[in-house]
């Protein structure tokens, strides 16, 4: 998916299924919608782990604790 706007990254955000997920810490939908934004010009609708680990690990959380291998 491209991501032009925020608005782009906040659709991707929602059409995930992470606008309801139960973020940790300084963890939110809106931060990752936010750093998705800022850092990825496309992402991938299916696969994204990458881009989640590190938006995590930038807010100070842990990926393994949203079931991701680091």
């Amino acid at each position: 998916m491209k991501i032009n706007s925020i608005d782009d990254a906040a659709i991707f955000i929602k059409k995930a299924g992470m606008d309801n997920w139960k973020w940790t810490g300084k963890a939110s939908a809106e931060g990752f919608a936010d750093w998705v934004h800022r850092n990825c010009g496309e992402i991938d609708k299916v696969v994204f782990d990458e881009e989640l680990a590190k938006y995590l690990i930038s807010v100070g959380e842990n990926p393994t604790g949203y079931g991701l291998a680091r």
